[in-house]
């Protein structure tokens, strides 16, 4: 008897430790989520490190459905196939390319791309624009060139109150150029695996 008995006390302790970590768990996940939500400054400039977009887009998607912001895709993706992958029919989207269409920029069209970026958080309240392509842009006007494009969209972000979104494959730069990008933009650190966890 006295065996069983110890068995079910330590049955017993095993399920309260369980209990315990899982709500501890909880509020762990639920701490990080409203970090999630709060995070996003006004006038900030954020660098998603990824390979691909997925991260940046499921953060873009957060800010413009969940608070009904705003929001620009400038990316290498055709336009007619990241809208129906990404669910993107009402945002504005502007397909870096060479090739002439009527929602295309030549990526060397640097002035013009800050133009049109410029033009659309001036008239939209707390805008967020989504820049996937950064490498392109950088491997047809070089990676100085592009880095003062950055600065100057930088400013504007901040003169205007909206949010910049730049996914970016690390291993794309060296230490060097990497180092200077992470100068000028804050680095999107939360993985949206904690989000995915309870939903977003």
């Amino acid at each position: 008897m006295v065996g069983i008995g110890a068995v079910t006390v330590l049955a017993i302790l095993a399920v309260g430790t369980a209990i315990t970590v899982v709500v501890l768990l909880y509020y762990v996940f639920e701490y990080l989520r409203g970090r999630a939500e709060t995070e996003w400054e006004l006038g900030i400039s954020y660098l998603v490190k990824e390979k691909g977009y997925n991260r940046g887009i499921s953060l873009f998607h957060k800010l413009t459905e969940d608070r009904k912001r705003n929001g620009m895709v400038i990316t290498r993706t055709f336009p007619d196939k990241i809208s129906k992958s990404e669910m993107l029919d009402d945002i504005n989207i502007l397909w870096l390319s060479r090739e002439e269409s009527p929602y295309s920029i030549d990526p060397t069209s640097l002035a013009k791309l800050t133009h049109l970026i410029r033009d659309f958080i001036r008239e939209r309240e707390s805008a967020v624009v989504f820049l996937d392509g950064l490498e392109y842009l950088i491997m047809h006007n070089g990676f100085e060139t592009t880095l003062r494009f950055l600065q100057a969209l930088n400013d504007l972000i901040i003169l205007n109150n909206a949010t910049l979104i730049i996914p970016l494959d690390p291993s794309s730069l060296s230490v060097k150029q990497l180092s200077l990008l992470e100068k000028e933009m804050e680095v999107h650190r939360l993985s949206m695996n904690v989000l995915r966890l309870f939903g977003d």
